[in-house]
């Protein structure tokens, strides 16, 4: 009983700590950018040991963070251990060059000033991205590895239409697909006035005869996004901002994991 009770005075001692070096961290990085790589590699530790709850509000408390480190065109010490490099074009295109990285071309291009003499690049080859919602708290989680690249409020399934837990992964990934109206059946071509998916889509792959199938990630431009963002409103997809889905389009290639949870 003392071994145990010792035992676990050490684990809270070592809990008390590292919580003290992360709030260290967050201080520091309000003014020093050399403690943001520090930050979101120590912030997505915990968030991964952390319950539900109190994971999702760090995330959310790191959210800048990670935006700067992952979507900005700053440059910070310690990149490497984010899964972020500094090369060169060596000849390729911007497609090409994404491409090796296993990235969208145009993070390429959003992340970079123009014509750099070397590009900042996300490099997805070494570690797999996955895509987790919480649909009781309306969050995306986009995960390079370990590590938080950033948290997205969203919609998921109304009352009817719930959306389908379980694992999946990104099977189809289009640019400005056609929208079928769930209600009336209709298809609206791209571009059309009344193809509300704001221009993308990414679909999951269907687990069996009925899971997932029809599902997947998109935009929503039918309504103010105060109506809906952070509820129950789809008909059983993820849907998101508009300024976010760029961050997850360019990351969540086909073959990424998704996996949706309450």
């Amino acid at each position: 009983m003392r071994l145990l009770l010792a035992f676990l005075a050490l684990m809270l001692c070592a809990t008390l700590r590292a919580t003290d070096d992360l709030e260290e961290l967050f201080t520091r990085a309000a003014t020093d950018p050399d403690a943001v790589v520090p930050l979101v590699l120590c912030g997505s530790r915990r968030i991964i040991a952390d319950d539900v709850a109190q994971g999702i509000s760090l995330a959310q408390r790191l959210e800048p963070y990670c935006r700067r480190l992952f979507f900005s065109r700053e440059r910070f010490v310690g990149m490497a251990d984010a899964h972020l490099l500094l090369v060169g074009r060596d000849g390729h295109s911007l497609w090409t060059l994404a491409r090796h990285y296993h990235i969208g071309d145009q993070l390429v291009v959003r992340i970079n000033p123009r014509a750099p003499s070397l590009f900042k690049v996300i490099d997805a080859r070494t570690a797999p991205v996955t895509v987790v919602v919480s649909v009781a708290h309306h969050c995306l989680l986009l995960w390079l590895g370990s590590t938080l690249l950033g948290i997205y409020p969203v919609a998921s399934g109304a009352v009817g239409h719930q959306t389908p837990l379980g694992t999946t992964q990104i099977a189809v990934r289009v640019r400005d697909p056609e929208w079928r109206d769930p209600a009336t059946g209709k298809v609206y071509p791209p571009h059309d006035p009344g193809n509300f998916l704001g221009g993308y889509w990414l679909g999951f792959a269907a687990t069996d005869a009925r899971a997932f199938r029809g599902i997947g990630i998109h935009g929503w431009t039918a309504q103010e996004e105060g109506r809906w963002v952070g509820q129950d409103a789809s008909h059983g997809c993820i849907r998101m901002r508009q300024a976010d889905l760029p961050d997850v389009f360019d990351l969540a290639l086909p073959g990424s994991r998704v996996s949706i949870r309450e």
